[in-house]
């Protein structure tokens, strides 16, 4: 039943134009493909070198202590550092600051939007709504270890 859900509303997100306002044109987005078993990045295959990012504090607990803003910074120049191309999120960065920082250090978010079936499948849309367009973006996130 979710599969068939997801498969009604994700060409909607695709290509609905009406999701792309509000957004902020940082340079030009990089065209993803998938050739075969090769994901390609501007004709060029790519080699994924990515971690799960997921900054809370010591201590915190997640998702209230959550801090994608606060984090950012020191752990981007880490993960560059590390040769980090891509981070993948257990809840959506929203924030285009967030995702302007990444895309400075080349990073790619692999960005979580539904990772919890007990939520309407409507609740990605304000997720996607505020980051689609932007190039950090290479993919969204659906599903996260549903064991059903």
């Amino acid at each position: 039943r979710l599969g068939l859900r997801l498969h009604t509303w994700l060409p909607f997100l695709m290509v609905h134009s009406s999701l792309c306002a509000g957004t902020v044109d940082i340079g030009p987005r990089p065209v993803v493909e998938v050739f075969g078993r090769q994901l390609l990045v501007d004709g060029k295959p790519f080699h994924l070198k990515g971690v799960n990012w997921n900054p809370v504090r010591r201590g915190g607990r997640n998702p209230r202590d959550l801090d994608f803003r606060g984090f950012v910074e020191v752990d981007a120049e880490i993960m560059s550092l590390a040769g980090i191309n891509a981070v993948r999120t257990y809840d959506a960065i929203m924030d285009v600051d967030v995702l302007d920082v990444l895309w400075s250090k080349s990073i790619f978010v692999l960005n979580s939007v539904y990772v919890n079936a007990d939520q309407p499948v409507e609740s990605l849309i304000p997720k996607v709504r505020a980051a689609v367009g932007h190039p950090a973006v290479l993919m969204w996130v659906v599903g996260n270890e549903w064991n059903f």
